[in-house]
């Protein structure tokens, strides 16, 4: 039988380990079955209050979720995700999993525009951060690849959350790491979207770029989206953060 673990001076919290548990709800092989550290079980229940705050939204749960949504919906390598490499039994022989913290991320849309993807991040209330500045640095190459990037920083503590809008806002003002391949394999990957009809996965920005290109051509297309890639970066309508002060 696990025993309680203290949560604060009035709670305390107990994990499930049961098997019998999480098969009847079809999820055997879940690793949150499993023993771990008290930050770890607060940052799930705090994550869980906001989840459980915000039912209206559709979210992705799961890896697989989030790759085919990135990866299929909106054409990005997966090198540009984050991910982790883990060690298996099996000597010289790594597995990548991909969005390792688990936090919640979610879709949400206007009356006229297209879902955007907004993401989370969950602090358990330990008053640091440097998980924050970690988290950010490992979404990095993605948040470059989105035309808006949403993110809620979710905690106990409100007091965290100006230094955390000032962390946050202070990746817009990075230029970002342009490999001049890159831009060029992004061109053509527009372009095939855009031969293919494929403009659910291309951004307002993107679909501006592509009419720019059709008068201009292909050498001023370029330009005119490096350029226009500079202006997104340092706007405030690129970035935006919110906070939840869970209970």
């Amino acid at each position: 039988m696990p025993r309680p673990a203290p949560f604060s001076a009035t709670v305390s919290c107990t994990t499930l380990f049961s098997r019998i548990v999480y098969r009847a709800i079809g999820r055997e092989n879940l690793r949150n079955r499993r023993a771990h550290s008290l930050e770890h079980i607060r940052t799930r229940l705090v994550a869980l209050d906001f989840v459980l705050t915000h039912l209206q939204y559709e979210y992705l749960e799961t890896e697989d979720d989030k790759l085919n949504y990135f990866c299929q919906r909106l054409d990005i390598p997966k090198e540009l995700l984050p991910r982790k490499r883990y060690s298996g039994a099996v000597p010289h022989r790594t597995t990548e999993r991909y969005f390792v913290d688990k936090f919640p991320m979610f879709l949400c849309s206007g009356s006229f525009s297209s879902p955007v993807v907004t993401f989370t991040f969950v602090d358990p209330g330990l008053g640091i951060l440097d998980s924050f500045k970690t988290h950010l640095l490992a979404y990095g190459s993605l948040f470059e690849a989105l035309s808006e990037v949403r993110l809620v920083y979710v905690s106990p503590r409100p007091t965290q959350f100006e230094i955390a809008r000032k962390t946050f806002l202070a990746t817009a003002e990075r230029p970002p790491k342009k490999d001049p391949g890159q831009k060029i394999l992004r061109y053509f990957r527009l372009q095939k979207l855009w031969d293919e009809r494929k403009y659910g996965k291309l951004t307002t920005d993107d679909m501006v770029g592509q009419a720019l290109r059709t008068i201009t051509g292909a050498s001023d297309y370029i330009q005119v989206g490096e350029a226009a890639s500079c202006r997104t970066t340092t706007s405030a309508r690129r970035f935006k953060i919110w906070h939840h002060n869970a209970k």
